[in-house]
């Protein structure tokens, strides 16, 4: 929340796109929820930059396809200005590619234009919650991707943390046995969930005995 002349407005937003037409829409479209704030908008990376530093928004909507520099790129610049901010993917490209590398630069969350904006405001929301939002459409997608290999969504390091988690680590141990803080093992957490269409650790503890993770990870 932000605050202005001593009160307390709606989660601030801007959106970073180089379309003025989709810029202009998302301004009405966040500015007629009561509980967000249109704070402003940029059609590049470099004028990202400043408006994040300077308005310090909730939430940063980023389209992937920016002029000189990818979207996803740009997140790690656009955390480091204003560490409070969460980015949210909003485009068009639907490509496990895309998606995959939005998710490992470190998006909050990935939500596609095609969606209606009832979807894209609970995405914002959940986001500014310290959620990890993945459209329906590409978690489906995910899931039937699981039917031959299951861990193909997971990176690396996601591989490693999955593991843990089902043979039974707490987030503390895991950030202890992987030499990572507790809230990026939490971010890893809410991306595997999300990429394997599960919602708790026994979901995912279910999933891993449907796939016969546990024996051939020599969990217990």
């Amino acid at each position: 929340m932000t605050a202005n002349d001593g009160g307390l407005v709606g989660l601030s937003v801007v959106s970073i796109d180089p379309h003025p037409i989709v810029r202009q829409g998302l301004a009405y479209v966040v500015g007629a929820c009561g509980d967000l704030r249109f704070a402003g908008e940029a059609g590049d990376a470099r004028a990202a930059y400043a408006l994040v530093e300077r308005t310090r928004p909730d939430v940063a909507l980023v389209e992937i396809e920016l002029p000189g520099v990818l979207g996803h790129h740009a997140t790690p610049e656009l955390r480091r200005r204003s560490p409070g901010t969460r980015v949210l993917v909003l485009t068009s490209a639907v490509d496990g590619a895309s998606v995959d590398a939005a998710t490992g630069a470190g998006v909050a969350g990935y939500v596609l234009k095609s969606q209606p904006c009832s979807e894209l405001i609970e995405a914002i929301r959940d986001v500014a919650r310290g959620r990890f939002y993945l459209a329906p459409s590409l978690s489906s997608r995910a899931r039937a991707g699981t039917k031959k290999k299951p861990l193909a969504a997971l990176s690396t390091r996601e591989d490693e943390v999955f593991s843990l988690i089902v043979r039974g680590f707490t987030t503390e141990a895991i950030a202890r046995e992987l030499c990572i803080s507790a809230k990026t093992v939490e971010t890893h957490r809410h991306h595997i969930n999300a990429k394997l269409g599960v919602h708790s650790t026994a979901e995912l503890v279910r999933f891993a005995a449907a796939n016969g993770l546990l024996v051939s990870r020599g969990c217990p």
